[in-house]
């Protein structure tokens, strides 16, 4: 941006100065480091501050320059292997690089819940398992909450509600040495 300025004296005579260029460097924040699922997508972010009404973004990969990744939100489709990525800002004449932010992978399992009859007030709940695991825990209620938890250690699990109570499951991924262990939740069931 070119900026100058005019002096006007007591007697109303004015005098502009010489125009020089002012360069406002923006200040980048972002992206952050992801782990995601093996073939799943990484949504990269960056904000920046400090930028005049030109800025533009490139995001950077292992191959240079991503085509058409113009935008300050990178996505990433079907992650197999884990990369690097970073932002080059530029405002006007100003260009800042992001920090870089690195793309894990994750291995990890599978798990579905069902719910087996076994007499007229206790059931057997059954974690069904693919996948390299390293334990369990089991919690009472919704999907995620885990204030109310039940025990570790076991696929299945016997309970005698005296309500209709939810269960669900969490298993613990192995880290493969490709990639970080990812853990995973089962959808909590009813049990009657």
């Amino acid at each position: 941006m070119r900026v100058w300025v005019r002096v006007t004296g007591m007697c109303g005579s004015s005098a502009d100065s010489r125009a020089v260029w002012m360069t406002i460097i923006p200040t980048v924040y972002g992206p952050a480091d992801q782990t995601v699922s093996y073939g799943s997508a990484a949504s990269l972010r960056v904000s920046a501050t400090g930028t005049g009404p030109y800025v533009s973004f490139q995001w950077v990969g292992p191959g240079g320059n991503i085509s058409g990744a113009t935008t300050s939100t990178l996505v990433v489709p079907n992650v197999t292997t884990g990369t690097g990525y970073y932002c080059v800002v530029t405002s006007g004449t100003a260009t800042v690089y992001s920090r870089s932010a690195w793309v894990d992978v994750c291995y990890g399992p599978s798990v579905s819940v069902t719910v087996a009859n076994n007499g007229p007030s206790c059931r057997f709940i059954n974690a069904n398992i693919s996948g390299d695991y390293s334990g369990t825990e089991w919690y009472q209620g919704l999907t995620g909450h885990t204030a109310a938890y039940v025990t570790s250690g076991q696929a299945s699990i016997m309970v005698c509600p005296s309500t209709s109570t939810k269960y669900w499951c969490r298993v613990y991924g192995v880290d493969s040495g490709a990639g970080a262990a990812c853990n995973a939740d089962s959808v909590a069931v009813t049990v009657p």
